[in-house]
């Protein structure tokens, strides 16, 4: 535990962690039901290229501890980094529940943010509106000396950025409302969802109010280096953006390099599911819109390297590779989402592009 949490987010050769995993490893063998070891096994290994060692941990533990709320959730850390979309889903329903039925609401939000997350990676977007005005509602009822304070506060702002971000309603990420938090971090949140909201809607002065605020933001957590660093990779996507939308796509993409080498850098924290944006898929999408394909596929890529299964690493992918030619290519990547959101109670219209190219592609 204590390996764990000094470790070193920006150390990428997890260093600690594994001291902590060869400990536990150990301990897992001798005691497979002890709830703290599998518990920090999915901690040491909470990072996509070490996941997969995590994965019996992971579905050992809520059996575990069926009762408890964190037990419940904490499988899904492992199934995020890993695309295991329904068996987070399945879980955070039952961790959000418990955490509820305890009179724990910030830490049912918690649950919630892990949860949305994994609804929007499988389409279903119904649901995951329901999910968004369900938030609301429960942090209502989170008190200010709740220990989860800061996490129910992050998983209230994410929620309905996420569900906004994630579908790419520019409109609605646009219009994101405040959450109440003394934490910069969060804030930094909306402005986020606003400055994105705002680029792509070819709002600049709206777009250049957020990036102010995400600089404030940052300069609040000027102790805080790992946090501020988390900021100033969403200012720079920001930042990108902007200078797209002022007709500069040369700055356009090189601030967007800067944010990907900077997000390269770092890690995600674990009060989150991943980022709000991804940076290596936002290239991909600047460069589709700068119509090179070829350079946006390898984007898209190296993202899905990275978080594998998300939606809009599929469907950028998909989209650039058939955009450079690659029908084969392109193939793969929307078979392997439709694939993905076969449970999907809404029809996005990229899932309907990605489905009718399939089946163009069989006639």
């Amino acid at each position: 535990m204590a390996l764990n949490g000094s470790a070193d987010l920006n150390d990428k050769t997890y260093a600690q962690p594994l001291r902590a995993a060869k400990i536990l490893e150990a301990a897992f063998v001798k005691q497979p039901n002890h709830p703290g070891v599998a518990h920090y096994l999915i901690h040491s290994y909470d990072v996509p290229s070490l996941a997969k060692h995590a994965l019996a941990a992971a579905r050992q533990y809520a059996g575990i501890a069926p009762a408890a709320p964190h037990a419940l959730h904490m499988p899904s850390h492992t199934f995020t980094r890993l695309g295991h979309w329904q068996e987070s889903i399945d879980t955070n329903i039952r961790s959000a529940d418990a955490a509820l039925a305890a009179e724990s609401p910030a830490e049912a939000l918690h649950a919630i943010d892990y949860m949305i997350y994994a609804y929007l990676q499988t389409g279903q977007d119904a649901v995951a509106e329901a999910t968004v005005a369900r938030t609301a509602e429960v942090f209502k009822h989170v008190k200010a000396d709740d220990r989860y304070l800061v996490s129910g506060a992050y998983a209230a702002a994410a929620v309905p950025s996420r569900f906004a971000l994630e579908r790419g309603d520019w409109e609605s990420a646009k219009n994101v409302q405040v959450t109440a938090s003394t934490a910069p971090f969060v804030d930094a949140i909306v402005h986020l969802a606003r400055g994105l909201g705002a680029a792509h809607g070819n709002d600049v002065e709206a777009t250049r109010a957020a990036i102010v605020a995400l600089k404030a933001s940052e300069e609040k957590l000027a102790k805080n280096t790992y946090w501020m660093g988390q900021v100033a990779i969403q200012r720079t996507i920001v930042e990108a953006w902007l200078a797209l939308a002022e007709n500069d796509p040369q700055q356009a993409l090189s601030t967007m390099r800067k944010a990907v080498e900077l997000e390269q850098l770092t890690e995600k924290s674990a009060i989150s599911p991943g980022p709000l944006v991804d940076a290596n898929e936002q290239l991909g999408e600047l460069l589709l819109e700068l119509n090179q394909p070829i350079e946006a596929l390898s984007a898209f890529r190296a993202a899905i390297a990275q978080e594998p299964g998300r939606f809009r690493g599929l469907y950028g992918a998909a989209s650039a590779a058939d955009a450079a030619g690659l029908k084969p290519a392109a193939m793969s990547y929307f078979a392997e989402l439709v694939n993905i959101c076969a449970n999907a109670d809404a029809d996005r219209p990229d899932l309907i592009k990605a489905r009718g190219y399939l089946e163009d592609a069989i006639d």
